[in-house]
């Protein structure tokens, strides 16, 4: 009577290890592809969600917002604008407030920043707005008034190997994500 043998053979174990190995070779680019991807659309979130959150904060705290948007660095800060001040001749534009830029921290921290966040590994390629034109380096500053609204704009976002998109913000601050 034979005695019976458990376990694997070395052929068999190497045909598994074979098995898995080209598994892996086939879906790891689609897996780093899929990763790259998710970098650039929380970015487009991120981009889309500080836009909501300075209108809700400017209609909840009744006064204007202002969100920065720092295209070199790839920052968005929100905080709440100047106040008009009587003793000046005019209200302060939104590029006169870029003069005043707020220090890098969390939120809460700082100079009255409420939101302050950096792009991870995807830079901002260019702001357009309506009334400004389009803006490639520096800052840009959008001003959320207290009724909801804000000047439109679009934000376009790229990652390291030139994938982009696009975000596009109206005046009631409704935005709409998109590849262009």
């Amino acid at each position: 009577m034979r005695a019976a043998h458990r376990g694997f053979t070395l052929v068999e174990l190497l045909l598994v290890l074979a098995i898995i190995g080209i598994v892996t070779a086939v879906t790891m680019p689609t897996f780093v592809r899929s990763l790259r991807g998710n970098r650039l659309r929380a970015a487009a979130r991120t981009v889309a969600a500080a836009g909501r959150y300075a209108r809700s904060f400017a209609v909840l705290r009744q006064e204007n917002m202002l969100m920065r948007i720092d295209l070199d660095a790839g920052r968005i800060v929100v905080t709440p604008a100047p106040r008009f001040d009587p003793e000046r001749i005019k209200a302060p534009s939104a590029e006169d407030l870029l003069e005043d830029e707020a220090p890098a921290g969390d939120a809460g921290t700082g100079s009255g920043s409420t939101l302050d966040r950096l792009l991870d590994r995807v830079r901002v390629v260019q702001v357009e707005r309506a009334a400004a034109g389009t803006a490639r380096a520096g800052s840009v500053a959008i001003t959320y008034s207290s009724n909801g609204t804000c000047e439109p704009y679009s934000v376009m976002i790229s990652d390291d190997r030139d994938e982009r998109i696009l975000i596009s913000v109206d005046a009631l601050s409704s935005a709409e994500i998109t590849r262009p």
